[in-house]
């Protein structure tokens, strides 16, 4: 990272560098972090809104179709995302296919927001990140098997923890778990529905 990168920025990607991402791309404001096959975007904006023209410069500028994942840290994180947000879908109405999501963080609460926001991020492109395929008790929402598709291993406050994505193939739930090291459910823990 550039000594010159804000604190927040230097603070996420090291939360997320514990998580096993690795950096593939910085600048003085943004870092663009992998995983397995998900890239995600993390960026502390210069301003909290966006004062590009149009969609094509947005889509450079915070690198819309290079990440399945951005997120914003920020002191006022929302409304930058919700323009964002706004900015996909008005380039996927006009035939573009910009198919990253994004998650806002606020700066004051980097650890905590930051951990739900990763959690939620593995879940939602747990495709791209999968590296397990084992059974794993019945979908709470339908009775159906739930698959471990994603299991890692990470240092959590200098203990060994396990961090798990289930997916129920039949209804699309996906559950995000942090297992940790005594062996209690974690908390975090995600529910998310297809």
């Amino acid at each position: 990272m550039p000594r010159d990168s804000p604190w927040e920025l230097r603070r996420a990607v090291e939360l997320m560098e514990k998580r096993g991402f690795k950096t593939v791309e910085t600048g003085s404001n943004f870092a663009l972090m992998e995983l397995r096959r998900m890239r995600a975007l993390v960026i502390y904006p210069l301003r909290d809104y966006l004062q590009l023209s149009s969609i094509d410069d947005v889509i450079k500028e915070f690198m819309l179709d290079k990440a399945d994942s951005i997120v914003v840290v920020s002191e006022r994180p929302y409304y930058l995302s919700d323009e964002l947000n706004s900015a996909i879908e008005r380039a996927n109405l006009s035939g573009r296919t910009i198919g990253a999501r994004v998650y806002p963080v606020y700066a004051g609460d980097i650890d905590g927001q930051l951990n739900v926001t990763m959690g939620i991020m593995l879940a939602n492109n747990y495709d791209k990140v999968g590296n397990s395929d084992e059974a794993d008790g019945q979908c709470p929402s339908c009775g159906e098997p739930m698959r471990v598709v994603f299991d890692n291993h990470v240092m959590d406050e200098g203990e060994e923890s396990r961090e798990q994505v289930l997916v129920c193939k039949r209804c699309g739930l996906k559950i995000h778990r942090f297992i940790h090291a005594s062996g209690d459910a974690g908390s975090l823990a995600s529910i998310l529905h297809g």
